[in-house]
C-alpha cells in the first residue's frame, strides 16, 4: 500500500483564492508607482489594508453592511472631486483603479468580484506599462498574468467542488477565514508535487513564448495613441526645460544624473568634436526670464500637422551622410533635441507637431508622457544656421527678429549696459566675430564658472548686478550676460537651451540631465546665426571651473552597474518598445538566413558521414580490422558495466539519498519486516497476520494503522519463538 498525498479541502481552496487575490492586488497597485500621479497616500493606505486582511481574513466580515452599500457612491464621489480639483483625467482614473482594487481585495468576494479584481488589476498594469515603457513592465505583466491564471484556476476548482447554490452567492459559513496564513502555506507545501509544479511552469513558459511569437507576428498597433493616454496625463518636466528659462534652473538640473535621452549614431567616426543638442530658442527677455517670444511663435512656426514624417527642415549646409536614432525619456520637453537642420525625420507613429525652418525646431503638440523615438537623416552639426531672407521696400535683407536686438530695461539700465559694451568695443567698429571674442574674454576676467552662483543684492536688474560683480556664475548667467552685451552693441543675439555632450555606453550615446546647458547664437554679417558658447570658453581660457560640472562637448565612456543596466533598457527600447514592421522583416530575414545556414551545415555533416561509412565499408576486412572492432566493443562493455555498478553503489548509499527524517514508528515496522524476510518466513506462518499489520504501519496512512504496540509485541514474540 503506497503513501497517499493529502488533498486540499474546500476551505483550503477559499484560503488560497483569498491569498492570490491579495497578492495580485498588491502587484497591480504598486505598479502604478512608476507613474507620476501623486497617489502615494492611496498606495500606502491600500497596501496596509490588504496586508491586514491577508493576515486576518475574518476582519472584513465585521464591517457593517451599510459600508458596502455606500462604497460605490463614495468611490464615484471621490473620482468626481479628484477630477474637478486637478483637471487631470488619467491620474484621476489611475487613483480610481487603486481604490477599486484595494476595496475588492479587502472584502469577501464572490465569483464576479474575483473577475472584477482580475480585470481592474490587469488594466492598471497595462496602463502603467503603456505610459512608462519601463523594462519592469515585462516582469509586471508576467507576474500579473501568472497570478491571474492561478486565481482563475482556484476559482474554477471551488465552483466545481462547491454546490451550485453556494457558488452563485448564497450565504455560507466562512470557516476558511479562521485559517492562519502560516498554516495554509504549510498545508500547500505538504500537498504540493514537484511534477505538477514543473508542468505548470512549462505550460506558463509556453504561454509566454506563444505571446512573444504573436508580438513578433501581428502588425504594429500603438496603444497609447489609440486611447490618447498621453494626452490625458499632464506630466511635469523633470529636466526643468520649458518655454522659459530662469536664473538657477539649469544649475539645479545639472546635479541630476538621470537619463534624458539615448542616441544611436550610424557612423560615430563622423561626429564633431562637440555635440550641442538644441531644444529651445529663447529670444525674448522680460521680468528676469528668457522665453520664446510671441512674435516667433506666430511667425516662425508652421501650422500644426499630424504625420509620421518630416521633410527638409532649415538649410543644412554641412550635414554628414549618417542617421541618428533618438529615444527621449518622457517629460523632457515638447521641443525635440536636434543639432541643426536635417533632410528627413521619421517617427515610429503619427505625431501632432509644428516645425520651424527658421529656428530649426520641432515642437510636439503636447508634453510627451511616454518615451518618444524618432530617426533623423543627414542632420547638420556645424552650429551655423542660415537665416531666411525677406523682401522689403528697399530690397532684400537678412531677417533678424526685433526681439533679438531689444533691451527690455529702463533708460538708466540701458545706459549701463551700453557703457559696459563700450568698455569691450572701445573703437566702436568691431565686427560680430571680433566683439564676441572680446566680450567672452571680458566676462572671464571678472567671473569664474561655478554651479553655486550668488547674485549680489541691489536695485538693478539681477543679470546686470551679476555682470557688475565678481561673483562666479553658471552657464545661463554667462549666456544671458553675453546676449545683453551683444544687443547693447547692436548685434542680434539670442539664448539657446538644450544639452551638451554625452556618455558612450557601448554602441550608443547617453545624454543625462546633468548635461543640461545654455549658450548663444549671434547673427553675423553673412546673415547666419553662429553658435557661441561663453561658458565653454571659460574652460578653454584657463579660468577656474567647478569640478562637479561637466559641460565639455566630447563624449565620455560610461562604466559601472548603471551602464550595464542601461544597456538592458536600451535593448528593451530597441526590440520591444520601438519594434515595428521593418523589425519584423529583419527578423524573418535573419531566421531564414539562419535556417539556410543550419541546413547547409547539416547537409555537409551528412555528406562527411556518408563518405566515412563508404570508406569504412570499402576498406579491407582483415584480422587487424576485426581485432580493433573487438577491442572497441570490450571497452564499451566495460564502461557500461562500471557505470552500472557505480549507479548501484550510489543508490544503495543511505548517507547520499536518505535526506528526509524518517518516522520512527514506520522505521520500526520496516526493521521487523526486514528481520522476518531474512528468516525466510511466509506471511501465512505468522500468527495474527503480523506481516500485514506491519505493512500497514510501514506504508499506509495513520488512520488505517492497527494498534501499534500490540503489533510490535506480537512481532517480538513471534521472533523469539521462531528463533528457538
Amino acid at each position: 500500500m503506497g503513501k497517499e498525498r493529502p488533498q486540499l479541502n474546500l476551505d483550503d481552496l477559499h484560503g488560497l483564492r483569498w491569498l492570490l487575490g491579495g497578492v495580485l492586488a498588491l502587484v497591480a497597485i504598486w505598479s502604478t508607482a512608476f507613474l507620476e500621479v501623486n497617489a502615494w497616500a492611496l498606495i500606502g493606505l491600500a497596501t496596509g489594508g490588504i496586508l491586514a486582511v491577508l493576515l486576518r481574513p475574518a476582519w472584513p466580515a465585521r464591517i457593517s453592511p451599510w459600508v458596502h452599500r455606500l462604497a460605490f457612491p463614495a468611490v464615484v464621489t471621490f473620482f468626481v472631486v479628484d477630477y474637478y480639483t486637478f483637471r487631470e483625467l488619467l491620474p484621476a482614473l489611475v487613483r480610481l483603479g487603486i481604490l477599486l482594487v484595494g476595496y475588492r481585495a479587502c472584502t469577501h468576494r464572490q465569483r464576479r468580484d474575483d473577475l472584477q479584481l482580475i480585470l481592474v488589476s490587469l488594466l492598471l498594469v497595462v496602463t502603467t506599462g503603456v505610459l512608462t515603457v519601463s523594462i519592469a513592465f515585462a516582469g509586471q505583466i508576467v507576474v500579473t498574468a501568472g497570478l491571474a491564471l492561478a486565481l482563475l484556476l482556484t476559482r474554477t476548482l471551488i465552483d466545481a467542488s462547491e454546490p451550485a447554490a453556494l457558488s452563485n452567492g448564497a450565504t455560507r459559513a466562512l470557516a476558511w477565514t479562521h485559517l492562519s496564513a502560516r498554516g495554509l502555506l504549510r498545508r500547500l507545501w505538504r500537498v504540493s508535487d514537484w511534477r505538477v509544479g514543473v508542468a505548470a511552469l512549462l505550460l506558463f513558459a509556453a504561454l509566454v513564448a506563444f505571446s512573444g511569437t504573436l508580438f513578433l507576428a501581428i502588425p504594429r498597433y500603438q496603444l497609447e495613441n489609440s486611447l490618447f493616454l498621453d494626452r490625458w496625463m499632464n506630466k511635469k518636466s523633470v529636466t526643468g526645460f520649458s518655454d522659459t528659462l530662469r536664473f538657477g534652473d539649469v544649475s539645479d538640473i545639472e546635479k541630476d544624473e538621470s537619463v534624458a535621452m539615448r542616441v544611436e549614431i550610424s557612423d560615430p567616426s563622423k561626429l564633431p568634436a562637440e555635440l550641442y543638442w538644441r531644444m529651445i530658442v529663447l529670444d525674448e527677455y522680460h521680468d528676469r526670464t528668457f522665453r520664446l517670444s510671441t512674435y516667433e511663435r506666430e511667425h516662425a512656426f508652421d501650422a500644426e500637422t499630424t504625420k509620421s514624417r518630416v521633410g527638409i527642415l532649415g538649410l543644412p549646409r554641412r550635414a554628414p551622410n549618417m542617421s541618428w536614432t533618438f529615444y527621449v525619456e518622457p517629460g523632457v520637453s515638447r521641443f525635440l533635441p536636434l543639432t541643426g537642420g536635417f533632410v528627413h525625420m521619421s517617427f515610429t507613429e503619427p505625431q501632432s507637431f509644428r516645425t520651424s525652418g527658421r529656428l530649426c525646431l520641432v515642437m510636439l503638440a503636447n508634453d510627451p508622457a511616454t518615451m518618444k523615438a524618432y530617426r533623423v537623416e543627414k542632420m547638420d552639426t556645424s552650429g551655423t544656421f542660415q537665416s531666411q531672407p525677406v523682401v522689403t521696400p528697399n530690397g532684400v535683407k537678412w531677417y533678424a527678429p526685433p526681439t533679438t536686438i531689444a533691451l527690455p530695461f529702463d533708460e538708466a539700465q540701458q545706459a549701463r549696459w551700453r557703457g559696459l559694451a563700450r568698455e569691450i568695443d572701445t573703437s566702436g567698429g568691431m565686427t560680430a566675430e571680433q566683439f564676441s571674442g572680446a566680450a567672452i574674454r571680458w566676462l572671464h576676467e571678472r567671473h569664474d564658472y561655478s554651479l553655486r552662483s550668488a547674485i549680489p543684492p541691489g536695485p538693478e536688474e539681477p543679470l546686470l548686478r551679476w555682470v557688475l560683480s565678481n561673483q562666479p556664475g553658471h552657464c545661463e548667467l554667462f549666456a544671458g550676460a553675453f546676449t545683453m552685451l551683444a544687443r547693447s552693441e547692436g548685434f542680434p543675439c539670442r539664448v539657446v537651451a538644450g544639452f551638451l555632450g554625452g556618455d558612450w555606453n557601448g554602441d550608443y550615446l547617453i545624454v543625462k540631465n546633468s548635461h543640461a546647458h545654455a549658450w548663444c547664437e549671434m547673427l553675423d554679417r553673412g546673415g547666419s546665426w553662429v553658435r557661441i558658447d561663453p561658458t565653454a570658453a571659460a574652460n578653454q581660457s584657463g579660468a577656474k571651473v567647478d569640478p562637479v560640472s561637466d559641460f565639455g562637448g566630447r563624449a565620455q565612456a560610461a562604466h559601472g552597474f548603471g551602464a550595464q543596466w542601461d544597456r538592458l533598457r536600451m535593448l528593451w527600447y530597441r526590440h520591444i518598445v520601438n519594434f515595428d514592421q521593418q523589425d519584423q522583416v529583419d527578423i524573418v530575414r535573419a531566421l531564414r538566413g539562419q535556417t539556410d545556414a543550419s541546413a547547409g551545415r547539416l547537409r555537409a555533416a551528412m555528406e562527411r558521414l556518408r563518405a566515412f561509412l563508404k570508406k569504412v565499408v570499402q576498406s579491407r576486412w582483415d584480422w587487424a580490422r576485426w581485432r580493433e572492432i573487438g577491442e572497441g566493443a570490450a571497452v564499451v562493455g566495460l564502461t557500461a558495466w562500471l557505470v552500472y555498478r557505480l549507479r548501484r553503489a550510489v543508490s544503495s548509499s543511505r548517507w547520499v539519498w536518505r535526506r528526509r527524517k524518517t518516522d520512527p514508528i514506520r522505521a520500526e515496522a520496516a526493521r521487523w519486516l526486514a528481520q522476518l524476510r531474512n528468516r525466510e518466513m511466509r506471511d501465512a506462518t505468522l500468527p495474527g497476520n503480523v506481516a500485514l499489520s506491519l505493512q500497514r504501519i510501514r506504508f499506509g496512512r495513520r488512520e488505517t494503522w492497527p494498534d501499534v504496540a500490540s503489533t510490535f509485541h506480537e512481532a517480538r514474540q513471534t521472533w523469539k519463538r521462531l528463533k528457538r
